[in-house]
């Protein structure tokens, strides 16, 4: 089965993307940084992750999903740069299950 990693500290948003995995038939997994093994997907909060780390993860082949707020989508250049799909939260949270379907079953 499949595992999505989930990089989500806060439990409202965690719960979301946890549900939004399950419903996709996947293993949700909860990550609290850079441990390994890593699955192939990861959601990742921007208000609460560094984006050097989330780099990181690019770097290790993981596919990376991540929100943040609206006003700071000027700084998500470098990352888009690095083929992490960074959406505002509203827009993340109303295309995740698409997004999951997307990069669980390319």
């Amino acid at each position: 089965m499949l595992e999505v990693g989930i990089w989500v500290p806060n439990l409202f948003h965690f719960a979301v993307v946890e549900a939004a995995v399950r419903a996709c038939g996947a293993t949700p997994r909860r990550l609290s940084g850079g441990e390994g093994p890593l699955p192939q997907v990861v959601v990742v909060d921007l208000e609460a992750v560094d984006p050097e780390a989330v780099l990181a993860l690019t770097h290790q082949g993981v596919q990376v999903l991540a929100f943040g707020p609206h006003g700071e989508s000027s700084s998500w250049a470098r990352l888009r740069q690095a083929g992490v799909v960074v959406l505002a939260k509203s827009t993340f949270f109303r295309d995740l299950p698409a997004l999951l379907e997307v990069y669980l079953n390319p």
